[in-house]
């Protein structure tokens, strides 16, 4: 059985939705499995990108807003976020 303090082999995972109507009843989702113990999003924006693009060719119009929740942080950006 692994131990839970044990990371060694934990995987960090970005999973982004987005809604792509004014409705909010159809959505886009793609998730991105990253290296051990690695913090950084360089994918982020890309997965954002695909998510406006989504919307604009399911609306054919922009969004008025994009609104971003992220949760927590990482052990390797807290100090980043001091």
């Amino acid at each position: 059985m692994k131990k839970i303090s044990d990371n060694r082999n934990m995987k960090q995972v970005v999973g982004v939705v987005a809604s792509i109507n004014s409705q909010m009843n159809k959505y886009y989702s793609e998730v991105d499995v990253r290296a051990d113990n690695d913090t950084a999003l360089p994918t982020l924006s890309s997965i954002i990108k695909s998510a406006i693009t989504a919307y604009v060719k399911n609306t054919k119009a922009l969004p008025e807003e994009v609104v971003i929740f992220r949760q927590g942080l990482g052990e390797g950006q807290v100090m980043q976020s001091l």
